[in-house]
């Protein structure tokens, strides 16, 4: 693909990001790809404890770990307070390794854009100036790019200017989790199989309400039903505890840490993910999921969740912590084949509505933006 050429005087966007993920290498691939212009990412950290990836996609643009990982990063700050010809991404900005850079763009009025996800709001007195602080530096940016309709909404509730918001979410690739010709599944034999990615963290992906779930789900239809919890994190102990009290112990299995290039073979042997977070701003696993073809059962807490998900069409939508709901749907894909399978099919044709074209353009209108900042 030849990159389009762009009428801007910018010649360089850098991506501060805190670590290498699949579906960020996914993106900047992209628009390096499809735009004239250097893309360069710089990571706060080579890896996380939470999010240990061992295998990621191949990176086709510069990038480079922080020499002081989580600590100031020298070489980002003199990029920062000379190039004006660059655009800098901050995702994130209280933080050691951006605050300062952030602060030489503001200062020397060069162009600057936030990449975040929905924040939480709240009448304690931190979170409001946290809250106040962000929007100050907000309105002398280009843009913030908010993680799709929930965060918009949320950045125009704290008082940020549309033309200040664009709406930008996470993409992912729609060939690594649907491959051409790979949808030669059984869904009489998937249904009864459930899936739930994320890290074992209860209070917040709500790992405890799907056992639950499982557990009046398979007491009431009186079928097999199976619950796969794709993760690591400090509750699975607690987890496993709950499971055998509620005596489905045999019907949830742990899988750990499941790599990228692992993870389609995972979600295609279900029927369905389940995903019924607490609060969740834009959980990646569902565009995930909808991308190899599940119907989503989900908390509206989640972001994506309620984007992306039209309730009795591509999947069924519960209130935070309502185990009952759940079990209901869970019943549902379960008894009925076909109707999950179609569920699937309406999933995987929303995920491919918005990809990587569609995010280049926001990109690319960005920068048109930023020329004349």
């Amino acid at each position: 693909m030849r990159p389009r050429a762009l009428n801007s005087p910018l010649r360089l966007i850098v991506w501060v990001l805190p670590h290498p993920t699949p579906y960020n290498t996914y993106l900047l691939n992209g628009l390096a790809e499809r735009l004239a212009i250097q893309i360069e990412a710089v990571y706060r950290w080579a890896r996380m404890p939470s999010h240990p990836w061992g295998r990621l996609p191949v990176r086709k643009f510069k990038w480079r770990v922080s020499a002081h990982p989580g600590g100031r990063d020298k070489e980002l700050e003199a990029v920062a307070a000379n190039r004006s010809d660059a655009l800098i991404v901050f995702i994130g900005w209280r933080n050691r390794t951006m605050f300062p850079p952030l602060l030489k763009r503001v200062c020397h009025r060069l162009p600057y854009a936030f990449w975040t996800d929905t924040p939480k709001v709240g009448r304690g007195i931190l979170r409001r100036v946290i809250n106040a602080s962000y929007c100050f530096f907000a309105r002398h940016a280009v843009t913030t790019l908010a993680t799709g309709n929930p965060a918009v909404e949320r950045y125009r509730g704290m008082g940020l200017p549309p033309h200040k918001i664009d709406s930008f979410p996470f993409v992912v690739d729609p060939d690594h989790f649907s491959p051409p010709g790979a949808d030669q599944r059984s869904w009489d034999d998937l249904c009864s199989r459930f899936i739930l990615c994320g890290r074992l963290s209860a209070k917040l992906k709500g790992q405890s309400v799907a056992i639950a779930a499982l557990a009046e789900a398979t007491k009431k239809s009186q079928m097999p039903l199976e619950l796969i919890l794709a993760g690591a994190g400090p509750d699975e102990g607690v987890l496993r505890e709950q499971a055998l009290r509620m005596g489905v112990e045999k019907s949830v299995r742990f899988a750990g840490w499941v790599e990228y290039d692992q993870l389609p073979f995972e979600l295609r042997r279900c029927g369905a993910l389940v995903m019924p977070s607490f609060w969740d701003p834009y959980p990646v696993a569902v565009l995930e999921a909808m991308a190899a073809g599940l119907p989503i059962l989900g908390s509206r807490a989640c972001g994506s969740v309620r984007e992306r998900v039209i309730h009795g069409e591509n999947g069924f939508i519960h209130d935070p912590g309502d185990a009952v709901a759940l079990s209901e749907h869970m019943s549902r894909i379960a008894s009925d084949p076909g109707g999950a399978q179609s569920m699937g099919l309406r999933s995987l044709a929303v995920s491919r509505a918005w990809g990587i074209d569609a995010a280049t353009e926001v990109v690319r209108r960005v920068i048109q933006k930023a020329g004349s900042h």
